[in-house]
C-alpha cells in the first residue's frame, strides 16, 4: 500500500508540474506592465467593472446601471456574466484591476488545459495520449489569437467546456453512457460564457447525433442524450428564458446589425503566426499549419477508428463553413448563421476536433514533432508578446468602450438623447441602481431617463405601476395623478424570477444524478472486481 500511496502521490506531484508549467507558458503574453489591447478587451473590462458595483451593493443586476450616464444598459440579459463574477470579486476585495485581468486568463489557461486532459484521458485512459492533448491546446494558434489578439473573453472561456461536450457525446454514443453529464457541464459551461458559441455547439451536436444515429437505437443511450439536454436547459434557464423574453417583446439594434459576412481566405487558416493584416480587412491566425501535419501523419489510423474519423469530418466541415463563399452566398445557410457575424468562429470547433481526433489514436509519441509544435507556439506567442500594444486601462466615460455597437439597445433610443435628454415634468437623481423621480405636474404617465428593458418596477410609498417602452426606446410609467414621487429600478419579470427557481431545482437535480449514476459505477466496477 505505501509503494502504492508513493507512485501515486509522485504521479500526482509530476502532472500537478506539467499543468503549471503549461499555463505559464500559454499566459507568458500577460507577464508585461500594462494590459495587451485586444479587440475586445475594453467592452470586457467595462463588464467587469459594472458587476463589482452589483457586488458592492450586495445584488446580481442584468441592467448595468452605472452605465450610459445612469440610462442603463441591459448587457446581462444577453451576454451571461457568470465567470466574471470572479475577477469582479476579486477586484473588490482589493486585487489591482490590471492584475484581476491577468489573473483572470490564467485561470482560464489552466482549466482549458485540464479539461483537454479529462477530455482525452476518460476516453483513451492513457496518460501519454492526455498529456500530448494539453500541450497541443495550450498551444493552439486561435486560441491564443482569442486570448490576445482579439480578448475574445467569451470565446476563450468556450474553449474550457467545448472539450467537455466532446467528451459527454462520446460517452453517451460510444462509451459508458452513464457518464454522460460531462455533456450537462459542458453545455451548462458554454451557455454561461458565450451565447454564440453554444449556438454553433448545438449545430455541432445535431451533426454529430445524424453521423452516429444507429448508435441511440439503444434505448438507455437515447435516454441519456435525452436527459442531459433537459438538465442542460433546466440549470440554465435564469439565463436564456429572460434572454428569449426580452427579445420577443423588444426590438433591439442587434437585429439590425448583421452586416455581409466576409468568408475567410482558404490559405490563411494554415497560419500558425499572428498574420499582420496581410489581408484586405481583419482575420485572426489560422489553425496552424502544424496540425495539419499531424492529420496527415495519423489520417490512417484514424478512418479506423469511428469516433475519430467523425470529429475529423465535423473538423473538415467547419473548415468549409468558414472558407465557402458559396454557402454564405446560399438563403437558408446564411440565415441559420449570419447571427455568427464572422466564418472565422467555426476556427474554435476545427481546433478542438482535430486535437482530439488526433490524440485519442495516438501510439507512439513523436517527441520530435512535439518539440516542433511547442516551439512554434511558443514563437507566436513570444512575437505578441513583444509587439503587441500594452496599455494601462483607465475608466473614463467613452460610451463606445462601455457598449462597442450598443446590440442591446432598443432600435428607438438614440445615444444623442444621453447627453441632452431634457424632461421638464420631473426632477430625479440616481443612488446606484435606483432612479427617484420627483413629479411637477399632475400626470397620468411619465417618461423616465432609464433605457427599456422589460422587468423595471416603479413604485411610490403605495403601490407599484405598469411600466411600458415610449417612442424614445426610454421607459415610461402609467401612475395616478396625485403621485409626486417615484422609486425606479431593474427587479426583473416574473418569468426572470421563475427561472431562477427552475435553474435551482435543476441544480439539485443533476446533483441527484450524478450521485446516483456514479454510485451505480462504482458497485458495478466492485461486483467485477470480485
Amino acid at each position: 500500500m505505501k509503494k502504492i500511496y508513493m507512485k501515486l502521490s509522485s504521479n500526482s506531484i509530476y502532472f500537478i508540474l506539467f499543468l503549471i508549467i503549461l499555463t505559464l507558458l500559454s499566459s507568458i503574453s500577460l507577464f508585461h506592465k500594462g494590459i495587451l489591447f485586444g479587440h475586445d478587451i475594453n467592452f470586457h473590462l467595462y463588464r467587469i467593472i459594472a458587476l463589482v458595483d452589483n457586488i458592492k451593493i450586495g445584488k446580481i443586476l442584468p441592467v448595468y446601471f452605472n452605465y450610459l450616464n445612469g440610462f442603463g444598459y441591459g448587457n446581462g440579459l444577453f451576454y451571461p456574466d457568470l465567470f466574471l463574477y470572479i475577477p469582479a470579486l476579486l477586484n473588490y476585495l482589493g486585487l489591482k484591476f490590471e492584475l484581476t485581468y491577468k489573473f483572470f486568463i490564467v485561470i482560464i489557461n489552466l482549466c482549458t488545459i485540464l479539461s483537454a486532459y479529462i477530455c482525452v484521458s476518460k476516453i483513451t485512459g492513457k496518460k501519454s495520449c492526455a498529456y500530448t492533448s494539453m500541450i497541443l491546446y495550450a498551444f493552439s494558434t486561435y486560441r491564443l489569437s482569442d486570448m490576445i489578439d482579439r480578448a475574445a473573453l467569451g470565446e476563450l472561456l468556450s474553449f474550457v467546456f467545448l472539450p467537455l461536450v466532446v467528451l459527454g457525446m462520446y460517452q453517451i454514443l460510444y462509451g459508458e453512457y452513464k457518464n454522460s453529464y460531462y455533456l450537462t457541464i459542458g453545455l451548462c459551461g458554454i451557455c454561461f460564457s458565450h451565447v454564440i458559441s453554444l449556438y454553433l455547439t448545438c449545430w455541432f451536436i445535431i451533426l454529430f447525433i445524424v453521423f452516429n444515429i444507429e448508435c441511440l437505437k439503444n434505448k438507455n443511450r437515447l435516454f441519456q442524450l435525452i436527459a442531459q439536454i433537459c438538465l442542460s436547459l433546466t440549470i440554465t434557464s435564469y439565463f436564456w428564458i429572460p434572454m428569449l423574453e426580452q427579445i420577443s417583446e423588444i426590438e433591439f439594434l442587434f437585429a439590425h446589425q448583421i452586416n455581409n459576412i466576409n468568408t475567410v481566405p482558404f490559405i490563411s487558416i494554415f497560419f500558425d503566426l499572428p498574420q499582420f493584416n496581410i489581408f484586405d480587412g481583419y482575420f485572426p491566425s489560422g489553425i496552424g499549419f502544424c496540425y495539419f501535419i499531424i492529420v496527415l501523419n495519423y489520417y490512417k489510423q484514424m478512418k479506423t477508428n469511428r469516433f475519430a474519423f467523425c470529429l475529423m469530418i465535423l473538423s473538415a466541415l467547419s473548415i468549409i463553413f468558414c472558407c465557402s463563399k458559396i454557402l454564405w452566398n446560399n438563403r437558408i445557410f446564411n440565415f441559420l448563421f449570419q447571427i455568427i457575424q464572422y466564418p472565422w468562429r467555426f476556427y474554435m470547433f476545427t481546433t478542438v476536433f482535430i486535437i482530439i481526433s488526433v490524440t485519442v489514436i495516438f501510439e507512439n509519441i513523436n517527441k520530435k514533432f512535439i518539440i516542433y509544435v511547442v516551439t512554434v507556439f511558443i514563437i507566436n506567442l513570444l512575437i505578441y508578446h513583444f509587439s503587441g500594444i500594452y496599455q494601462t486601462f483607465s475608466n473614463d466615460d467613452n460610451f463606445n468602450f462601455q457598449i462597442v455597437g450598443g446590440e442591446y439597445l432598443p432600435k428607438e433610443f438614440n445615444l444623442d438623447l444621453l447627453y441632452n435628454y431634457q424632461n421638464k415634468d420631473i426632477d430625479y437623481y440616481r443612488d446606484n441602481e435606483k432612479t427617484f423621480v420627483s413629479i411637477k405636474n399632475n400626470l397620468d404617465s411619465v417618461e423616465l431617463p432609464l433605457i427599456y428593458y422589460k422587468g423595471y418596477s416603479a413604485c411610490d410609498s403605495d403601490k407599484c405601476y405598469d411600466t411600458y417602452k415610449t417612442e424614445n426606446g426610454l421607459v415610461g410609467v402609467n401612475i395616478d395623478k396625485n403621485v409626486t414621487n417615484l422609486e425606479v429600478s431593474y427587479t426583473g419579470t416574473k418569468l426572470y424570477k421563475v427561472s431562477k427557481l427552475i435553474s435551482i431545482f435543476g441544480i439539485i437535480l443533476f446533483i441527484i444524478y450524478v450521485r446516483r449514476y456514479r454510485g451505480m459505477i462504482v458497485n458495478e466496477k466492485n461486483i467485477h472486481e470480485t
